[in-house]
């Protein structure tokens, strides 16, 4: 990428950010995320809060020190869309103020070894969330290992429309390969 269309990412990003989205969740993600903080991060200080994005990553946390953003992409944002995906996304960001950076392999990163066990044991439901997420939404995303995240391709918006399977059937089709998936990391 050149400097300028870094530039234009940066800034429809910063416009992404701004243009804040209503839920269309068949719950209410206001009562889940407190949910989630009492049971796991009482001791976070910061005020965390929630918003929905039509551009960049499934997922990202902006912060300081006193307050938290989580950006979830527009994508999730579907009544088909179950509370276990958001409890994972949840308890993913959120990990973030709590496990620093930290050099692996000579590489600076924001998911290390212990980020993924401390992710594995707050969120139960992490295999079904990332079983239901890969199965349903698969056709628009883009697994970013360098730079740890995934994006979202710009077709989301049909795959969005879609119909989606629920978590059993997501599960039962990629139980074969479930334990190869846990083994790479994801």
């Amino acid at each position: 990428m050149s400097i300028i269309s870094d530039l234009r990412e940066v800034q429809r990003l910063a416009e992404a950010r701004r243009r804040r989205n209503l839920s269309l969740t068949s719950f209410h993600l206001g009562d889940l995320l407190p949910e989630i903080r009492s049971a796991h991060f009482a001791d976070e200080p910061r005020t965390v809060d929630v918003a929905f994005v039509n551009h960049g990553s499934l997922a990202c946390l902006v912060y300081d020190d006193l307050a938290a953003h989580i950006y979830v992409h527009q994508v999730l944002n579907h009544p088909d869309t179950p509370a276990e995906v958001f409890r994972l996304v949840f308890c993913h960001e959120l990990l973030h103020l709590r496990i620093e950076p930290a050099e692996v392999d000579g590489r600076l990163v924001q998911h290390t070894p212990e980020f993924w066990q401390a992710e594995r044991q707050l969120c139960q439901e992490r295999s079904a969330a990332w079983c239901w997420i890969w199965c349903n939404l698969g056709d628009c995303l883009r697994l970013r290992p360098k730079l740890e995240r995934i994006d979202v391709l710009r077709n989301w918006r049909a795959v969005w429309s879609r119909a989606r399977l629920d978590l059993a059937a997501c599960q039962e089709l990629t139980a074969p390969h479930l334990a190869e998936l846990e083994a790479s990391g994801w």
